[in-house]
């Protein structure tokens, strides 16, 4: 039994509900965002929203405002932020990098020695 008349008004009407609290939560957001000065960009917006960056795309409106925003940003120095790392600590990671290669090479050796047994014995039984 198939309803050839579906009613799917309360489907509809709740899905137009939902876009448009979303759309609400969303400009709340950005204000939040220009009050707080922080970066305002499509992800930085999807991820404090809780929202897609899909409806940010798909909602003409609101991707334009966001990047009009972020455009504007732009001309503003960005917060740097500097590692301090001490030669000690870099000797250490190169170290253990070194120390990585090796063995891993030496795998590769004993990998090939592997294949090239398997590849004899094989050729052997034809």
């Amino acid at each position: 039994m198939v309803n050839n008349n579906p009613n799917t008004e309360g489907l509809l009407k709740y899905a137009r509900e939902k876009g448009q609290q979303k759309r609400l939560l969303v400009e709340d957001v950005v204000k939040k965002m220009i009050k707080q000065q922080k970066t305002i960009n499509i992800n930085s917006v999807s991820i404090e929203a809780g929202v897609s960056k899909r409806f940010l795309y798909e909602t003409k409106d609101l991707f334009e405002r966001i990047d009009t925003l972020r455009k504007q940003q732009k001309g503003l120095p960005a917060k740097q932020v500097r590692r301090n790392t001490s030669d000690e600590s870099k000797d250490v990671i190169i170290a253990s990098l070194r120390n990585r290669i090796k063995k891993l090479e030496e795998e590769l050796i004993q990998t090939k020695k592997v294949r090239d047994n398997l590849l004899l014995n094989s050729y052997d039984q034809i």
